[in-house]
């Protein structure tokens, strides 16, 4: 049986189209923009002393991983609940159980982003 070339990148895309889910790109952008230097300022200057930014967006990185809806979320709306989260010296997720991150609809939102409550 002969060995068959590898499938090149863009033959891969033209077979099977993007398909990247709409989700893995939505929490991408999440990701990336917590992961920001300026955000990570701003939850600096939120957190208690016992907790680090790094720490937090990791833990806000894993909530999005474990919960792809929470990228479907309003980028400034998840912002502002990990800020939160960090304000009142919480963790979020199921770890500790301090917090938890629920994605909840927005009928009055042209947009159609859901935000936290």
């Amino acid at each position: 049986m002969p060995k068959q070339p590898p499938i090149a990148k863009a033959d891969l895309q033209k077979t099977q189209g993007a398909r990247t889910p709409t989700a893995v790109k939505n929490n991408n952008d999440v990701i990336s923009f917590i992961n920001q230097p300026s955000m990570k300022e701003q939850l600096a200057a939120a957190l208690p002393r016992h907790m680090t930014a790094e720490r937090m967006i990791r833990i806000a990185t894993t909530e999005i991983r474990k919960v792809p809806a929470l990228g479907d979320c309003d980028t400034m709306s998840f912002v502002s609940a990990i800020v939160q989260c960090s304000q009142l010296g919480l963790e979020p997720g199921g770890a500790l159980g301090h917090a938890y991150l629920l994605p909840f609809g927005n009928k009055n939102e042209k947009s159609g982003k859901k935000t936290f409550s």
